[in-house]
């Protein structure tokens, strides 16, 4: 969500970047119905279950595959999640994929290996991989992304 947020503001309101370094992020939304009901169905379960049955099923999720969630998902306030669910839905989001390869700043994607949602970039100069599992490579796989944001910001 956050490397969607900061596209926006870069691409649409000419935020003060020297370059951008994105990770695991979704640049466009093949199927937006199927997309509509997947959210819904996400705010209707923070509506009428338990916060853990709705935190269980968002990690049970292939995006997250063998991930983990921190303890701390298990306190968040149901409230706010819908709101943020309804308020930063990638749906509401322009579909980045046309207009990346505009902008001449020095935009740099990360993906897990194997990432769908890095197809869209398959010849874009600035696309690198790592090594894990989940969609949470920050989390999962911090010194590799360490290793990868360094030699691009010390090439």
């Amino acid at each position: 969500m956050g490397a969607r947020l900061a596209l926006e503001a870069l691409l649409y309101y000419n935020a003060p970047f020297l370059s951008l370094t994105c990770l695991s992020t979704t640049l466009e939304i093949e199927d937006r119905e199927k997309r509509a009901l997947q959210e819904s169905s996400w705010v209707d379960s923070l509506k009428s279950n338990p916060l853990k049955t709705f935190v269980d099923d968002w990690y049970n999720a292939p995006l997250f595959d063998t991930f983990t969630p921190p303890s701390k998902r298990y306190s968040q306030n149901p409230l706010h999640l819908i709101k943020v669910l309804q308020d930063y839905s990638t749906l509401s989001s322009p579909d980045f994929k046309k207009i990346i390869c505009r902008k001449k700043l020095p935009l740099h994607f990360i993906y897990r290996e194997g990432d769908k949602k890095a197809a869209p970039l398959k010849d874009y100069q600035n696309l690198y991989f790592l090594n894990a599992k989940s969609h949470a490579i920050h989390m999962e796989a911090p010194s590799s992304l360490a290793n990868i944001i360094r030699n691009i910001l010390v090439p």
